[in-house]
């Protein structure tokens, strides 16, 4: 199956960090309002904190698909 090419321009990439940006604030707030509806208002740190890190990681892990891609690399293969 064939994966779609990202847009790899600057107008791209200042979308994608917009977007980031953006989905942040909402995991940030979901995850706060999470821990304060459970009752846990000392967690709400500790679960922001927690979704900044996933977060954080998964755009790296895109960051660095990207980076690859425009130094000419294919799309990662997937496992057979």
């Amino acid at each position: 199956m064939t994966q779609p090419i990202p847009d790899l321009s600057p107008e791209a990439d200042r979308i994608r960090a917009d977007e980031r940006a953006a989905i942040q604030r909402l995991a940030r707030h979901v995850a706060a309002e999470a821990a304060r509806a459970a009752g846990y208002r000392d967690a709400v740190e500790v679960s922001v904190n927690f979704v900044d890190m996933v977060l954080r990681e998964s755009f790296a892990a895109r960051d660095a698909e990207l980076e690859r891609l425009r130094r000419g690399g294919g799309p990662p293969q997937p496992a057979p």
